[in-house]
């Protein structure tokens, strides 16, 4: 006599398969993270690469959509190179600095912490870098409409950019102000 064994389940046979299988479920599991990684972030820098042959006219100021190496031309004069060299200078100095305070926190912090002393250090380390984040979200948030108004008060005047952004949704009513009457 035979035992008739009931057909695993779908899911059973899957988990079976990876199981087995590991550098499958390696694959599938780095998939979805190196095709955004191929598609978005790369796609974008080529994106930047190739407008960056783009050139603004000097006369109109807006951009001239014909391949041109006039940008990297402009790049290279005495007063870009100057900026370039005091940027470098300043960010390796800055690095110095950051390995000269980082390295004997972490010592301390590895070898002779507490537990509740490392968790203050490592909060005193963390915050200034989300308080950082959160500047820059900010400035971003208030740079962008500026941009935008910036960008198309080239091609259009002021009347009808604000048309246009009253339209997108971007001037949504008056403010009253206090004391004010409707």
């Amino acid at each position: 006599m035979s035992a008739a064994y009931a057909q695993p389940s779908l899911t059973a046979r899957i988990s079976s398969a990876l199981y087995l299988h590991p550098k499958l479920l390696l694959a599938l599991l780095l998939a979805p993270p190196l095709l955004w990684l191929g598609v978005i972030y790369l796609g974008s820098l080529f994106a930047l690469l190739l407008q960056s042959f783009f050139y603004i006219d000097d006369f109109s100021g807006n951009i001239v959509r014909e391949f041109s190496f006039a940008t990297y031309q402009q790049l290279f004069t005495r007063a870009n190179a100057d900026v370039f060299i005091r940027t470098t200078l300043m960010a390796a100095a800055v690095t110095v600095a950051a390995a000269l305070i980082a390295f004997p926190i972490a010592y301390y912090m590895v070898r002779y912490a507490s537990m509740k002393m490392k968790a203050a250090l490592y909060l005193a380390v963390m915050l200034p870098l989300w308080s950082s984040y959160q500047q820059a979200a900010r400035v971003a948030a208030l740079a962008q409409p500026h941009a935008f108004v910036g960008e198309q008060r080239g091609r259009a005047g002021v009347v009808q950019t604000g048309r246009r952004l009253a339209r997108m949704g971007f001037i949504l009513r008056r403010r009253r102000l206090v004391g004010e009457r409707c």
